[in-house]
């Protein structure tokens, strides 16, 4: 027979000892991540967490929202029109506008946003007045726009066209403007 005693209950306990800390700690801390983020989720609004903006990168990158280019933007009076990663933006508002920025120039009081398959009328508060696609605006893709003599100008295919003032109609343009200051780069459209 054997000279070493059988465990006893109490010296089982003690070897279990470090092992049901180890247990106990790893089982509790998803536990108490629940807990806190419960508590924020909850507080969310009182602790005015749902106005504030995370532009962390990491923050961005972890939720896939980083983009794959730079902003390219232009300011129009007092408003900055801004393209990136595919959407426009009015000062940090999103604009419901599809196509690539061409540029955006005052239109009266407001501003015209134009893409190359649409223009988007503005207010001069930044409210969408009117929006002009394919069917309302002449041959696409719109390639560049300008202002000359208080009307907006747009270049399709076939050449420059000036919108009258309410936009009903877009009637070619024998002689080009000036100077199209409002036109991106076209590296950057």
């Amino acid at each position: 027979m054997s000279d070493s005693p059988l465990p006893t209950a109490a010296s089982k306990k003690r070897r279990s000892r470090p092992w049901h800390r180890v247990l106990g700690l790893l089982t509790a801390l998803p536990l108490i991540w629940v807990m806190l983020t419960g508590a924020v989720l909850n507080h969310s609004m009182d602790w005015k967490l749902d106005r504030r903006e995370f532009n962390h990168p990491w923050i961005l990158a972890a939720y896939g929202m980083t983009p794959d280019w730079e902003p390219v933007g232009l300011a129009v009076g007092s408003h900055r029109i801004t393209e990136w990663d595919g959407q426009i933006f009015l000062n940090t508002s999103t604009l419901d506008i599809t196509g690539s920025l061409v540029g955006a120039v005052a239109d009266g009081d407001g501003i015209a946003v134009v893409t190359s398959d649409a223009v988007l009328r503005l207010d001069a508060e930044g409210n969408t007045v009117e929006s002009l696609d394919q069917v309302s605006l002449p041959s696409l893709p719109i390639n560049a726009v300008a202002s000359a003599d208080g009307s907006v100008m747009l270049r399709t295919p076939d050449g420059w066209r000036t919108a009258d003032s309410e936009w009903l109609e877009v009637q070619p343009r024998s002689q080009e403007p000036a100077a199209a200051h409002a036109l991106l780069p076209e590296a950057n459209v």
